[in-house]
């Protein structure tokens, strides 16, 4: 048992884009690393890739055993389907718009994080100017995928929030993440740069 960071790096109109992912529970192991960033991959595949742009790909997912020393190197989940390209035709969103999955935990705030997921294409905006109710509601099917994955590999296996940095949590304090929801309103993927879960 142990708890694991996961990051998933993607490539974005040539910038690169990272997501992190944690985890804790019995289920979690260095030994199925490999399957929990298979199902963080397929999870993508599902439900993300036919709303994402040519311009957007994710390569590669990296995973260490938290908590993660200074300077200590992550190491690459052997994941056979990446890399996955985006196969929605139409332009891409500019680079720094982000579709925020918030996620929440029985804790409250300060216990709470997010996704930024970016490489969505101009259909994804309605005439509000905000994520349309399907790409709403395929973020969220994404993150649903991804934990019936999760259950499929081991019981035990809880997605997590990790503080970064807080007045009102010490660092590296942790939170299971009970509820996720996604924003139709669009965020920037730098302003939430150093947040929890980005």
């Amino acid at each position: 048992m142990a708890d694991i960071h996961f990051k998933a790096r993607q490539t974005l109109a040539g910038q690169q884009v990272e997501n992190s992912f944690y985890f804790e529970g019995t289920g979690v192991t260095t030994g199925n690393t490999d399957a929990i960033a298979q199902a963080i991959a397929n999870a993508w595949n599902v439900d993300l890739v036919a709303r994402c742009s040519a311009d957007w790909s994710l390569d590669s997912i990296i995973w260490r055993v938290l908590p993660g020393l200074p300077g200590q190197p992550f190491q690459p989940a052997n994941v056979p389907a990446l890399p996955l390209v985006g196969t929605n035709v139409e332009q891409g969103l500019p680079t720094t718009v982000s579709l925020t999955l918030s996620q929440t935990t029985d804790g409250g705030p300060p216990y709470r994080g997010h996704l930024a997921l970016t490489g969505f294409t101009v259909e994804a905006i309605d005439s509000d100017r905000e994520f349309s109710a399907g790409v709403v509601a395929d973020a969220e099917k994404f993150w649903d995928e991804l934990e019936t994955r999760l259950n499929a590999i081991a019981a035990d296996i809880n997605p997590m929030i990790v503080s970064q940095s807080s007045t009102q949590v010490p660092p590296g304090t942790t939170a299971r993440i009970t509820a996720v929801t996604a924003r139709s309103i669009p965020g920037s993927r730098y302003s939430r740069k150093k947040n929890i879960g980005t």
